[in-house]
């Protein structure tokens, strides 16, 4: 983040990979990350792997927990101790491209 020139302040939203159901809070209290500014899917899909993070950039966004403009914290542990993040500012066109059709069943 020191090299984007942003603190945890600037930071709108934080969606992890969940290996397990404790490390997305853990990495979320060690950050200072408020619990609201937090979403995961464990309870509902459980380790699912690789594309966690995705889904849980995905949700929030469906949920309108994350807006256009905000600035995302997205966070993975890999094998061993590898670990990697991205800051994304949330752009209106990935909003607009996730917006569900009329008609379609809401989220459960």
């Amino acid at each position: 983040m020191r090299k984007a020139g942003l603190s945890i302040g600037d930071i709108n939203f934080f969606v992890t990979h969940q290996p397990v159901h404790w490390a997305g809070n853990a990495w979320r209290e060690a950050l200072g990350i408020r619990k609201d500014r937090f979403f995961e899917t464990f309870e509902k899909y459980g380790n699912i792997a690789n594309c966690s993070a995705g889904v849980n950039l995905l949700e929030a966004i469906e949920r309108k927990l994350i807006r256009e403009g905000d600035t995302v914290l997205i966070a993975s542990s890999g094998a061993g101790e590898n670990h990697i993040a991205v800051l994304e500012k949330i752009t209106p066109s990935l909003v607009r491209s996730l917006a569900p059709a009329e008609g379609s069943p809401a989220l459960d």
